[in-house]
């Protein structure tokens, strides 16, 4: 990715800097290497590094938001393979009930 950006020299090795302080996840994202370039560009390292800081900010909230939504779909799956197990006991509790003998084996005694 580091091919496409154009950093210039005198610049090198504080990018290189900054790369090392930057998750996996964040380096993957063009936008963000672009922005972290433009800011390291006019701001200086300072200002490069807080877009760092909110870059991560973002990709926390992300993944946050990502794993509560993942426990959620799970949390309702197994309430309803609960209420299907629940209404297939019942369905068999009344089909006992109709035949009016629970164990089957059993002989009714006159």
């Amino acid at each position: 990715m580091n091919e496409t950006l154009e950093i210039p020299e005198a610049l090198r090795f504080t990018w290189n800097r900054l790369l090392n302080r930057m998750p996996i996840k964040l380096r993957q994202k063009e936008e963000v290497l672009e922005s972290v370039l433009i800011f390291l560009k006019l701001g200086g390292e300072r200002l490069a590094k807080q877009a760092i800081e909110a870059a991560k900010a973002s990709l926390t909230l992300e993944q946050t938001r990502l794993r509560r939504q993942q426990k959620a779909e799970a949390m309702r799956r197994a309430a309803e393979e609960r209420m299907e197990a629940e209404s297939s006991e019942n369905s068999e509790d009344e089909d006992e009930n109709e035949t009016g003998n629970s164990n089957p084996g059993e002989d009714v005694l006159l």
